[in-house]
This record gives structure tokens, C-alpha cells and sequence, in this order.
């Protein structure tokens, strides 16, 4: 787990902590252990929680208001340069049941394959600039079926490839020609730039490099929720801030003798 304070919502609130609190009580349930990357100016807010680590490699992040993608992308490049196999998986995720097997042993894996993201992720607004685009070959048009893939989790074991595409995402996300037209696009979309830096450029590096990504949801876009439901996966993504989520969260906090029940 990964958490940049800077890319973010600032230092962790208490809803924020018991989102935590729940994701790694799952994680420890069934792992036994829960490592956390962030940084200093959090750490203090997240030592009271069980995490088998924390560690304050994001101090290392450049400031970047447009792109909270950017600490989990230097987490992966941390953990691939210093040799170490790893499922990493957003704050927002709660683990109901174990993650099937085969998919931690494979090379490289993670959510699912987004499709038709061209709107979502402004790709119209890269045109609009002179931009440095890195791996990426060509920058789509309207007409083509843009891929990308979630990574409410993500991780593997072949580290030279995750290296190679937390690097080069990096240096893609801090180009600072490019910083014009990111500034851009977040004023239209804020979730466009982090999610084309981190999950647009995973499947251009897949491609690129010839790594098969293995995912966890195979199912069609308006199948995937029975997908993961059946498989004991949730990822809130655009809920999180929902009063019927908060009083879910709350509730199972209070199930697993994490929270003391308090009366309105």
C-alpha cells in the first residue's frame, strides 16, 4: 500500500485512516502482513495502524499537484530496483477473500483492461500541445479503441519489466514541457492526467516491451461488478466519499472490533 500525502488530500482525515484501518486488517487477515510506502508528513497519522512497515520513501516525490499517480508509481519503481515481489493495492481496496493464487505467481498483474477511454482520460487535449510523449508512439485519435488498465491492484514478478514502466511513466509524468498541458486537462478532469501517467502508460509499456499483463477481472465492462463481488474484491474508485459508503465502512469497522459503536 502507498500513500502520498502530497498527491492526495494532504495529511490523512479520520475517514481516511479508517478506510486504512479496514484495507489492512483484510490485507492482515489473509497475508498476515501489510507493508506501507508514504511519506514523513504522514507517517505519524498511519503508525497507529497495523502495518507490518512504513516506510518514508515518498519523500522523495517532486511536488506535483495534478498527479496523486505519481507516489504509487515511485513505490513501484522502490520495490522493483530493490529486488522485491510485491501486489500493491490502492487504499480503497478491501479484500473480502484472498486474491487467487495464480494471479500472484505471474509476471505481471492487475485490475482490469479499461477500453473506449479516450473522453474519460482527455486524450483530445494532448493534441492541443507540444508535448514530449516518450514510449507512447502515437497519441490516439477519437476513432480508436483506447486501452488502459486499472490498477486498483497491480504487481508481479518480473521486475525488470515493472522497472522499466514505473521509470519511464515517471519521466513522463514530470517532463516539465509537458506541465502546461496536464495543468490543462486537470481543470477538466482531474483523475485524467494521473490515470493516463499510471494506467494508459502500463499498457503502452505491455505493449512496447511484449509483457502480458495477467488481470484479475475478465469479465465485460457492465459484468464486472458481479465479477468482483463473486471473488470477494471491492474498489470504491468515485464512491468513496458517499454517506451510504462512509456508514458501510464505519459499520464493518465496528463487525471486525475495530471501532467503537457511537450513537448520533
Amino acid at each position: 500500500m502507498s500513500y502520498w500525502s502530497n498527491g492526495y488530500y494532504g495529511a490523512p482525515d479520520e475517514y481516511m485512516l479508517d478506510i486504512h484501518r479496514l484495507s489492512v486488517h483484510l490485507v492482515n487477515k489473509h497475508y498476515g502482513e501489510c507493508h506501507l510506502i508514504t511519506d514523513s508528513n504522514s507517517k505519524k497519522y498511519f503508525s497507529e495502524l497495523p502495518f507490518a512497515s512504513i516506510s518514508t520513501e515518498l519523500d522523495s516525490v517532486p511536488i506535483q499537484k495534478n498527479n496523486w499517480a505519481l507516489g504509487k508509481l515511485y513505490a513501484y519503481k522502490f520495490l522493483s530496483e530493490n529486488n522485491i515481489p510485491f501486489c500493491h493495492i490502492d487504499y480503497d481496496v478491501f479484500l473480502w477473500k484472498s486474491l487467487p493464487e495464480k494471479l500472484l505467481q505471474s509476471e505481471v498483474f492487475c485490475q482490469h483492461k479499461e477500453e473506449r477511454v479516450y473522453d474519460l482520460y482527455s486524450f483530445y487535449m494532448l493534441n492541443q500541445y507540444e508535448i514530449n510523449t516518450h514510449l507512447i508512439d502515437k497519441i490516439p485519435n477519437r476513432h480508436e479503441t483506447t486501452v488502459a488498465y486499472n490498477v486498483g491492484i497491480f504487481g508481479g514478478n518480473n521486475l525488470q519489466f515493472i522497472h522499466k514502466y514505473s521509470s519511464s511513466a515517471i519521466d513522463f509524468a514530470v517532463d516539465k514541457q509537458n506541465q502546461e498541458c496536464y495543468d490543462a486537462i486537470s481543470k477538466l478532469q482531474r483523475q485524467a492526467v494521473p490515470c493516463i501517467s499510471e494506467q494508459y502508460y502500463l499498457y503502452i509499456c505491455s505493449q512496447k516491451f511484449n509483457q502480458n499483463i495477467q488481470f484479475l477481472l475478465n469479465a465485460k465492462q457492465q459484468e464486472l461488478e458481479n465479477e468482483a463481488s463473486n471473488l470477494g474484491y471491492t474498489h470504491l474508485i468515485g464512491y468513496k466519499n458517499h454517506p451510504v459508503t462512509k456508514e458501510a465502512i464505519y459499520l464493518k469497522l465496528y463487525e471486525y472490533g475495530l471501532k467503537e459503536l457511537q450513537y448520533s
